[in-house]
């Protein structure tokens, strides 16, 4: 009979043992329940968005295209500041490091023209747009934008910022120079009023018929050495032949 009472515990103890081992821990199973959520289809679909310690509503969420178009304004002029420094700073790496770089005209204009004569002129007008964003009445900057439109021979919006231009600076002795672009691009545009006539230093500069307001270099001597340099040695390859050149040891001999 003891031995029969005995065996009983024995089961009830080890049946509770077991149970005990195959029941999920709490920890365990919240990060078993995180898991799975992380790998369902809607968590991967619509992430949940954090940026400078603003929680985004998800897309499937009531409301979240109306949070994530006012993201910036919740946060106020900090939070629009902050987030044009970092654009800023990560699309124009070496230019500027915040709106405040954009400034300096010293750098702003000469990168906005390499940027042009390296064949990317998208990104040389948003780089000064940017840069007139920061500061509406710096009129180097606006001048900037319009030569390297006209170069581009972007017509519209050629028109549209020399509209703006004036509006902002009516009375900017410059105006007479954008007028004779306009003119020479949009042949009739009311803006630009008549034509003035042929001018004795249109053709002098280092773009014809530029004022320069992008700043290029006006001494092009070594550009012109370098070309003329090239094609001669480009003819003298060609009369000559395959030309040798002498081992190392006819050098040092």
């Amino acid at each position: 009979m003891l031995q029969l009472v005995v065996i009983i515990l024995v089961t009830v103890v080890a049946a509770l043992a077991l149970a005990n081992m195959r029941a999920p821990r709490p920890a365990t199973a919240l990060a078993g329940a995180r898991r799975a959520a992380a790998g369902s289809p809607a968590a991967q679909m619509h992430p949940t968005v954090l940026e400078w310690g603003a929680t985004i509503a998800p897309p499937e969420s009531p409301g979240a295209g109306a949070a994530l178009a006012c993201a910036a304004d919740r946060g106020g002029p900090a939070m629009r500041a902050k987030i044009r420094d970092r654009y800023v700073a990560v699309r124009f790496p070496g230019i500027a490091q915040s709106s405040r770089d954009l400034e300096k005209l010293e750098r702003v204009i000469p990168a906005a023209r390499l940027f042009f004569e390296e064949g990317h002129p998208d990104r040389a007008l948003e780089l000064l747009q940017l840069a007139i964003k920061q500061c509406p009445t710096c009129e180097p900057i606006r001048l900037a934008q319009l030569e390297i439109a006209f170069l581009a021979r972007d017509k519209v919006l050629f028109n549209d910022r020399a509209r703006d231009f004036n509006r902002v600076l009516p009375a900017s002795p410059a105006w007479s120079e954008v007028s004779r672009l306009g003119r020479a691009l949009s042949p009739g545009e009311a803006l630009y009023g008549p034509a003035q006539g042929p001018r004795g230093t249109e053709h002098f500069g280092p773009w014809p018929d530029m004022p320069n307001w992008i700043r290029a270099s006006w001494d092009l001597t070594a550009e012109v050495l370098a070309c003329d340099f090239h094609q001669a040695m480009k003819r003298s390859g060609a009369a000559a032949g395959a030309v040798r050149m002498p081992a190392a040891e006819e050098i040092l001999s």
